[in-house]
């Protein structure tokens, strides 16, 4: 897990990813779960990935999902996780869920 801190707003927090992986595709799922500085308890911020039927990544590669709720954040959260964004993408619905790799 790794932990990182993050403004929003006035507000400071401190965020940390879980990583698993998703059934059928194998590949990884990444949640966020963050806590305001000085308090004890964690909730759940969003999932910064998505999973695309189909879609097998390499295991340095994650689909981010940086639409709908997860617009404004999702792309800083997986830069402070060590990925890039790459000119790869696929398209799911009406969106495009960008390609991401682990520098």
């Amino acid at each position: 897990m790794t932990t990182f801190e993050m403004d929003f707003g006035t507000s400071r927090f401190e965020m940390i990813q879980s990583e698993n992986t998703y059934r059928g595709t194998g590949n990884k799922c990444i949640q966020i779960h963050c806590r305001e500085i000085g308090q004890q308890f964690w909730e759940p911020f969003g999932r910064l990935t998505v999973n695309v039927e189909g879609v097998k990544l390499q295991s340095n590669e994650i689909l981010v999902k940086n639409w709908s709720e997860n617009e404004g954040w999702a792309e800083a959260v997986a830069r402070k996780l060590g990925y890039i964004k790459t000119t790869r993408y696929v398209r799911t619905g009406f969106v495009e869920a960008f390609i991401w790799e682990k520098v």
